[in-house]
């Protein structure tokens, strides 16, 4: 095998048959997919076993106790054993080219990682935007890693990598309030890709599509809906702790020098900016449920 497809699995019923079926339908056959499944209680389970029995490929480990999706994606990298490695999301959806075309760029590149255009899609796989205003391919580190920070897309997190490379790569479990909190757990393992390599992208018409679900609960979105002031506490060392891991994350994978060229860009746009929109929004929720009642 030449690739392995990393997917962590949590309570994904309505969704995960289709993203399993969407990795068997790829044009490049040579991969294994490895299926973690983080304490599923909602019948995601069966779906796994069922699919690991009737494709060879694929493999489903059931975790004897919840892990968190950082760790859970921490021990998806450990098994890879092969040359190229990629993280799969249990309700995405690939065009059946998107690794064939992601492998071969990768192969005609010393690039450490790659990806494509990409389209966020609804629960009923319509098509709800897509991304074409990105590309991390500038041979300068300072500068892809300042491009990729000013207009973040943790879609290029499920792209393609070469395994050596990323090894050595590590997903935050963020410091209190926030240990079994998700949030933007992504963001400074793609510090770390673009700081450790280069990337090469792949152009033209949307190869991989990412589910956004009504209603869902993403802990970087300001709402300033319930209690303002532990709410906007929480998002606070959320950002702060976003800043430090990928400072980290960008000192391992190059050195410090570079960190301390791309402090002062995660400052401002990853923690004093929305930090300011939060604490602005904050004191209106405090006047319209303390003030105005």
């Amino acid at each position: 095998m030449e690739l392995t497809i990393g997917m962590p699995v949590y309570n994904d019923i309505l969704y995960i048959e289709k993203s399993i079926q969407s990795i068997r339908n790829q044009t490049y056959t040579n991969f294994k997919l490895i299926i973690s499944d983080d304490g599923s209680t909602d019948g995601s389970q069966q779906i796994c076993e069922r699919f690991a029995s009737i494709d060879s490929r694929i493999t489903y480990i059931r975790q004897p106790y919840n892990l968190g999706i950082s760790r859970n994606m921490q021990f998806l990298l450990s098994m890879a054993d092969t040359p190229y490695f990629m993280w799969a999301g249990d309700d995405d959806l690939y065009d059946e080219t998107f690794i064939e075309k992601l492998v071969n760029a990768l192969q005609n590149s010393n690039a450490i990682s790659a990806f494509c255009n990409f389209a966020t899609i609804d629960e009923s796989n319509i098509i709800l935007e897509t991304f074409t205003n990105f590309n991390y391919t500038n041979p300068q580190k300072t500068t892809r890693l300042t491009g990729f920070i000013k207009n973040s897309h943790d879609a290029f997190g499920y792209g393609v990598f070469k395994t050596a490379d990323i090894k050595e790569v590590e997903f935050p479990v963020w410091w209190w309030p926030n240990k079994h909190t998700p949030y933007n757990n992504i963001f400074p393992t793609l510090c770390f890709y673009l700081a450790k390599g280069d990337y090469v992208h792949v152009s033209g018409e949307p190869l991989f599509f990412k589910r956004v679900k009504t209603g869902m609960h993403v802990h970087h979105v300001l709402t300033g809906e319930n209690n303002a002031i532990t709410e906007s506490f929480a998002y606070w060392i959320r950002r702060f702790n976003l800043v430090v891991f990928s400072l980290k994350m960008i000192k391992k994978a190059g050195n410090i020098g570079l960190a301390g060229l791309i402090f002062p860009a995660l400052l401002y746009y990853w923690f004093m900016a929305p930090s300011w929109a939060q604490f602005v929004l904050a004191i209106k929720a405090f006047f319209k449920n303390r003030v105005f009642k």
